[in-house]
């Protein structure tokens, strides 16, 4: 099932315990909207708008079981239709609760990464007599992580839609498939596996894919799986796919397969940091610069507190002879309780160094970035700590006309962007001279647009 594309499946629905008891409907997925069921008559009871699982079976003898369901419109005095929503879809199999869905292996394509394994090609050869096609799929890799083994790879697909063949389509396609060491993997853990697997080529390909089609397999049944994406599909040109990839397989200090699963490993420890840059990286980019901004300060110090200790001083120390010596002088002054309370608060964070030493040790740290793109690392430091004070602390009467603004401000804001991408490259371990390669391209850009903007 392409999760790219709408689609309706009409038939009858029912709870597992009462099979019996049926009602007509119409199920309709939307990548952007999700899943929803229209049903004659409900089938929940008054009052229990949450069902775990839906049973239903097409009109063309096909078994459906719908996930998490909610009845969004249950009324029924008008003779209205009810209205339920689905987090997922399987399709060709029934289960009867939950905890009962469990797959031995499950697969996942996605056609724009493929790109990132380089060495896949399609090739049509005219000087063969027969005219012939040419696949040349990149190697795949196999690699075993925590409890499960992934294998990641390229293929090819096709499709025609005349019954008298005169063209047909071929592309290439990304995919992976994993699948549990021993026994089987329950329906959340196959999630998540696919969600981290997901983030892990968005940041690589820095491409906001979909999915195009989930498969598994459970019970011995092929089961296909609807998971929707809740986003707007963009139909992305494979050239600027290409262009825009952050790094490649071959670009990592170890091998892909040592890489990978250490970066899965630490996975838990990083995975803020990461949902955070997807969600610049793809979304805040295109709306206000005060919110990219903040976005990306926000990300550099959640980076620094991974990697760096952060601290003035001893935790213990500052909490014996610093923390509890003030806070217990502020409980002898005559103030407020309430603003007893927030001082008592900020001091508990007291012991952290201020954005301005983070930004200036990560910038310390990284010296190749900083000689590509900042001259006077201070005077960039003290402005990008100003204008973050300056949004976070308005003050009316302060004004903007001493912190930058205009295309200083988003040159800034870009700056911090490539160093956040600087810094995320080398945590998961990409050689030193694809990250300068790529900041090179970022640098020449920038300086392009400072030309034109100064013209």
């Amino acid at each position: 099932m392409d999760l790219k594309q709408e689609f309706e499946i009409e038939g009858n629905w029912w709870l597992p315990n009462e099979p019996n008891n049926k009602s007509y409907g119409t199920l309709s997925y939307s990548p952007r909207q999700g899943v929803f069921l229209s049903l004659v008559e409900r089938l929940d009871e008054p009052g229990n708008p949450r069902i775990s699982v839906l049973l239903g079976e097409s009109f063309a003898s096909q078994k459906i079981t719908l996930i998490n369901v909610i009845v969004e419109r249950g009324n029924f005095p008008f003779n209205q239709r009810v209205l339920l929503s689905a987090s997922s879809v399987l399709l060709n199999i029934h289960y009867h609760k939950k905890e009962d869905i469990k797959f031995s292996s499950i697969s996942v394509t996605i056609p724009e990464i493929f790109p990132w394994f380089k060495k896949s090609r399609i090739k049509f050869n005219e000087r063969n007599p027969l005219k012939t096609i040419e696949l040349q799929p990149a190697n795949s890799f196999n690699l075993e992580v925590n409890d499960f083994e992934l294998e990641v790879g390229t293929t090819f697909g096709s499709s025609t839609y005349k019954p008298v063949q005169d063209e047909f389509t071929l592309k290439q396609i990304g995919y992976y498939t994993f699948s549990p060491k021993k026994g089987e993997l329950n329906f959340d853990e196959c999630l998540l596996i696919i969600e981290n697997v997901n983030l892990f080529f968005a940041i690589a390909c820095n491409l906001d894919f979909v999915s195009q089609e989930i498969s598994g397999l459970s019970n011995d049944r092929a089961v296909e799986i609807v998971i929707p994406p809740y986003k707007e599909i963009k139909k992305q040109d494979i050239s600027d796919i290409d262009y825009n990839i952050l790094f490649y397989v071959d670009n990592f200090v170890e091998d892909f397969k040592t890489q990978f699963t250490n970066w899965y490993l630490n996975l838990e420890t990083y995975k803020f940091l990461y949902d955070l840059y997807a969600r610049i990286s793809f979304k805040s980019l295109s709306g206000h610069i005060e919110n990219q901004f903040i976005n990306i300060i926000q990300a550099l110090e959640t980076f620094h507190r991974i990697n760096y200790e952060g601290l003035y001083m001893n935790p213990q120390i500052y909490q014996s002879k610093v923390y509890s010596k003030i806070a217990e002088e502020l409980s002898k002054i005559q103030i407020d309780s309430n603003l007893r309370d927030s001082l008592k608060a900020r001091l508990k964070y007291g012991n952290e160094i201020s954005l301005r030493n983070r930004l200036k040790q990560l910038l310390k740290e990284h010296w190749n970035f900083k000689v590509l793109f900042i001259p006077d690392h201070d005077r960039f430091v003290k402005t990008v700590v100003d204008k973050r004070n300056f949004i976070t602390h308005l003050d009316p009467q302060a004004g903007n006309l001493h912190y930058i603004q205009g295309f200083e401000f988003a040159k800034a804001t870009k700056i911090l962007f490539y160093l956040l991408k600087y810094c995320l490259m080398l945590s998961m371990g990409v050689r030193e001279d694809r990250i300068h390669k790529v900041m090179l391209s970022h640098r020449d850009r920038l300086s392009y647009e400072e030309y034109f903007n100064r013209s």
